[in-house]
């Protein structure tokens, strides 16, 4: 399968490599806020951006806490809460909608923690709240109960994770159609992809239908394994691994691969 991978960069100056942050380059920790990339993680990102088109982070995360992480890869374009916010070039842009929604969001975030004074909440960028119950996993049904009602009652949109779930904005901006603009890219017509959960999922659908319709010359598709993988993941992966550092070994054995190869890079 390695092989595989190493063959389908045959073209590095039109290939784009996009991947996920948790569960992908990091390991699942309880507390998001401790998520670290593993070791070698910056410098197999480093490098491939010197080999292919584009490397990008598309993750629920938001940016400065990529950049945080990250501190050493300017060469990456950064897009955080599934693209709300963009860092490309060094300049950080966020999507204007967020703030006519930005007020109801927080009015949401509110009354979780009141009515699930137990789970730690995330709020990001004023467009999203998400409940983790990793920590206290016996909340689960208890939060999965809640959130639907108040996704109604204030007109957001639901999105179930791993061991999480969200509550967003409804503006038509996911990691899908985030990953499905840099496809669209004149200068890329290949995309490696790796990632782990249900967002991923739907990024693999999205870009196979693009290859499809012709749309995109190829794409490959990485899962990392997880207890908490979602239906389907594995079937629509060309390749699986089973951890963040095997998959950050892969890129870095891949990366050495093509420069052996002598491809010039951008």
């Amino acid at each position: 399968m390695e092989r595989s991978l190493d063959e389908f960069i045959i073209d590095p100056r039109r290939t784009a490599v996009i991947v996920d942050f948790d569960g992908t380059l990091a390991d699942i920790v309880a507390d998001p806020a401790t998520a670290k990339p593993v070791t070698h993680a910056t410098r197999s990102l480093l490098v491939l951006s010197r080999v292919v088109r584009e490397v990008a982070i598309v993750s629920g995360r938001p940016i400065a806490f990529l950049r945080e992480q990250l501190p050493y890869v300017d060469e990456i374009e950064l897009y955080g809460v599934y693209g709300l916010e963009r860092e490309i070039d060094g300049n950080v842009m966020v999507d204007a909608r967020i703030l006519e929604h930005a007020p109801v969001v927080a009015d949401a975030a509110e009354l979780i923690k009141e009515l699930l004074p137990e789970l730690r909440i995330e709020q990001k960028l004023g467009a999203v709240v998400a409940v983790h119950w990793r920590e206290h996993p016996c909340f689960e049904q208890e939060a999965l109960a809640l959130l639907p009602r108040l996704a109604a009652d204030h007109g957001l949109t639901m999105h179930v994770g791993r061991m999480s779930a969200e509550l967003r904005a409804p503006i038509p901006t996911t990691k899908a159609t985030t990953i499905s603009d840099i496809a669209h890219r004149p200068e890329i017509n290949r995309i490696l992809i790796a990632g782990d959960d249900e967002a991923d999922y739907e990024a693999f659908v999205a870009l196979d239908e693009l290859v499809a319709v012709g749309e995109l010359e190829a794409v490959f598709k990485v899962a990392v394994r997880s207890p908490e993988a979602p239906a389907g993941l594995y079937e629509r992966a060309s390749l699986t691994v089973n951890s963040p550092t095997e998959l950050v070994d892969l890129f870095g054995r891949t990366a050495a691969f093509a420069m052996m190869r002598d491809y010039p890079g951008r």
